[in-house]
Formats: structure tokens, sequence, C-alpha cells
């Protein structure tokens, strides 16, 4: 398997998936112990309806992460 990135505490991922509603086909490993939490695409839709400063932040941290990996 070919590593693509490392994701270090606090990173997210999937992001892409979710603004194009495409399916990711990439593989997820991990080198130690790791916690990770889905949240449903309704539940992220429901919360950014109903609460504007976290709308602004969500999707400023996705456009944070993007311009990250493209600069890397």
């Amino acid at each position: 398997m070919k590593t693509i990135t490392v994701l270090h505490e606090g990173d997210i991922f999937g992001e892409m998936s979710f603004l194009d509603k495409k399916t990711n086909a990439n593989v997820v490993g991990q080198s130690e112990t790791v916690s990770v939490y889905r949240v449903p695409e309704k539940t992220i839709h429901s919360f950014l309806r109903v609460d504007f400063t976290l709308n602004e932040k969500f999707f400023q941290m996705i456009c944070i992460s993007l311009a990250h990996r493209l600069h890397n």
C-alpha cells in the first residue's frame, strides 16, 4: 500500500467526497492505535443549517485543509 499522506491529531479526511458527492476509493490504514469518528452527512447538514458560526468555521477548515494539500 502506498502512503499518500500522514494524518495527525485533529486532521480531517473525506472532505472531497463531502463536497463533490463522489465515493472515495482510497484505503485508510494506521500505524498505531487511533480513534476515528464518522459523522453522517445528514447530521453535518442539520448542524450547519442551524448554526451559522459552525457553518463558517466548518467550510473554512475544509478550505484550509485543501489549500494545505495543494501546497504540499
